[in-house]
């Protein structure tokens, strides 16, 4: 019912027209999984024409992208110029609107596990993602997600090029993974598609058992082990790893990508500086994975306790925002520590 505005700002006898897509409302997919679309706008304001109307759209993007980009960058040289012993940390992932990350890859014949390559954000959010890798010199997985996805952890949507210069230079993270005993690394270490040389991060006795029994893996240019101490779970020592790989391999700022255990165990541990969270219009029904999943850390039978993080009252030293990016939404704030849930709500 809102009318449009032409080039010059003045109201048009025109309404806008929008182009109503019922087929496309709830479109089902396999799997259980429903995307909610809305409708699209197919006439342009005013004397805009389609092409001009389109490109308004697309600057609008870049710039919110610019933006987040230019908090995170800010916020990270903030902390770089302190006396810190370790990176900063971005963690970032993209959910559904019911908080999964991916679908599950598990069947009566395999062991559990889910995979990160169904599609959940969109292109524009997929820029924002690739901006974000070539800001920060380390971008990190979990060994599950390395063996399951294989993927190239890398920034090829994302880059600039001087006066002169006739292809894009994009700037490259350096790919990490997380994986105690080496098991995942292992079985895909022949058909790695990282770019860029990984970093294999491990316990000590995982790193001394390969010297021992694998030394030709020491010599290989495509990776290098980093012995980390473990903690009384069995599992890496994030404190512990997060300085060995600022102190021995350079990272003075790391993206962590997942997947959930990874992300979970960054959360609980206060190990992060900064969150973005992309979340999209999508629902997984049956089958997903959930980002966040306190209880796949925990033994069986083990008591849980509650406790959250609420950045629902702003401040300035924390700044979160939402800013709506495509069909997606971007929240990114800076670390707030969990606390306590409340025992009732008012």
């Amino acid at each position: 019912g809102k009318r449009a505005v032409d080039a010059d700002g003045n109201k048009s006898s025109r309404r806008l027209k929008w182009k109503e897509e019922p087929s496309k409302t709830l479109q089902k997919f396999d799997e259980g999984v429903i995307v909610v679309d809305g409708s699209a706008l197919v006439d342009m304001f005013g004397s805009l024409s389609a092409v001009d109307g389109l490109e308004e759209i697309a600057k609008a993007d870049f710039y919110r992208i610019e933006g987040i980009m230019r908090d995170l960058s800010s916020w990270r040289d903030e902390a770089n110029g302190g006396a810190s012993s370790r990176p900063f940390v971005t963690l970032t992932f993209a959910q559904t609107l019911n908080g999964q990350i991916a679908l599950s890859t598990s069947s009566a014949t395999s062991s559990s596990s889910s995979s990160a390559n169904f599609p959940l954000s969109g292109s524009l959010s997929r820029q924002l993602t690739h901006g974000l890798r070539s800001i920060h010199d380390g971008i990190l997985v979990g060994g599950n997600t390395l063996s399951i996805d294989n993927p190239r952890l890398s920034n090829r949507l994302w880059g600039s090029a001087s006066a002169g210069e006739a292809r894009k230079q994009f700037a490259q993270p350096r790919p990490v993974v997380l994986d105690t005993n080496l098991k995942h690394f292992l079985t895909v270490r022949t058909k790695l598609r990282t770019e860029g040389r990984l970093i294999v991060c491990c316990s000590e006795a995982a790193a001394a058992s390969v010297s021992l029994d694998m030394p030709e893996l020491l010599e290989d240019a495509r990776f290098e082990l980093l012995p980390c101490k473990v903690d009384n779970s069995g599992r890496l020592n994030l404190n512990h790893t997060l300085t060995q790989l600022y102190l021995r391999c350079g990272i003075k700022s790391l993206m962590v990508e997942g997947g959930s255990a990874v992300i979970t165990s960054f959360l609980l541990a206060d190990a992060y500086d900064a969150l973005c969270v992309t979340i999209a219009p999508k629902l997984i029904l049956k089958g997903g994975l959930d980002a966040v999943s306190p209880s796949s850390l925990s033994p069986p039978g083990a008591k849980s306790e509650s406790s959250w993080v609420d950045w629902s009252t702003p401040s300035d030293s924390d700044c979160p925002k939402f800013v709506p990016l495509g069909e997606d939404c971007v929240f990114f704030a800076r670390q707030r520590s969990a606390s306590s849930l409340p025992n009732h709500v008012d």
